[in-house]
């Protein structure tokens, strides 16, 4: 579970985010060049955190709450790494065009938006679980769960 969240959410949600931010700047020829693989690359991210929503589906309310809880730090904790490596990623955008710092403002936010995400889900999944049409009353239709 632990890599799920970290390729998925911390490297590919939230590095998806920021190239996504990037590439109005370019030229329309490579705006164009990179619609496709872009396009291919949220398919991936929303198949990983899907996986990411089933196994947490699967713990106990308390562990996944102490999980989902733990997310925004294992994002700081990949930043930290990825400084450690000598990756200087301020850098690689600024050669882009872009300005790192409203980039750095974005992912940040959406750093605390990416679990709630991943949870709400779940959520509606337990209050599902726990409602009385799940207790042998009316079924709940596709739409409920």
């Amino acid at each position: 579970m632990e890599f799920l969240a970290d390729m998925y959410l911390c490297v590919e949600a939230l590095g998806s985010d920021a190239v996504q931010k990037v590439v109005p700047l370019a030229d329309p020829g490579t705006r164009e060049s990179l619609r496709i693989p872009l396009e291919d690359e949220l398919d991936y991210i929303a198949f990983g955190v899907g996986r990411l929503r089933e196994e947490l589906a699967r713990m106990p309310g308390p562990g996944r709450k102490a999980f989902l809880d733990g997310l925004p730090g294992r994002i700081d904790a990949m930043g930290d790494r990825f400084e450690t490596m000598g990756l200087e990623v301020s850098d690689l955008f600024e050669s882009a065009g872009a300005d790192f710092e409203d980039l750095y403002r974005s992912v940040t936010t959406r750093r605390d938006e990416v679990p709630r995400e991943v949870a709400e889900p779940l959520a509606a999944c337990d209050s599902a679980r726990l409602s009385p049409a799940s207790r042998g009353g009316v079924k709940p239709g596709w739409g409920q769960v």
